[in-house]
């Protein structure tokens, strides 16, 4: 919303927009910061006490969790898939309840949502039909 009162603005052009250009940028500002130690921060702390992800190896991600992945893929028994889809639903419904992605964690949820679908679209009784259609089932 702030952004889009923004973008309505010509700073360059008016004093009256730039003076509400800069108080917008402002507001926008401190809100980035709440996002920033109330969202995102939580966030990827979590993900580094549970050892997936380290903030200052964003390759991390992907890096240590895809032998995690394979090696699950290649000997799971019957007896895993209710805890699989347990897993699968949790965060199918984190990430579409949540808003898109905060910009902070986009790339993040990017990586995170790839490796998912590496993991959730073996466990998935029909084939998708693109891109995303992994966790829809």
């Amino acid at each position: 919303m702030l952004n889009e009162e923004r973008q309505k603005l010509s700073p360059r052009s008016n004093y009256k927009d730039k003076i509400s250009y800069d108080k917008i940028q402002a507001e926008i500002k401190d809100s980035f910061q709440v996002i920033l130690e109330n969202i995102t921060q939580p966030i990827l702390s979590k993900a580094n006490e549970l050892n997936i992800y380290d903030t200052n190896k964003p390759e991390t991600l992907r890096n240590w969790n895809a032998p995690e992945i394979h090696e699950l893929i290649k000997s799971f028994s019957e007896s895993d898939l209710p805890e699989i889809f347990k897993h699968k639903k949790k965060y199918l419904e984190y990430r579409n309840s949540t808003h898109k992605t905060f910009l902070s964690l986009q790339m993040f949820f990017e990586d995170l949502d790839e490796i998912g679908e590496s993991l959730f679209g073996f466990f998935k009784d029909i084939e998708p039909q693109q891109i995303g259609e992994y966790f829809s089932t």
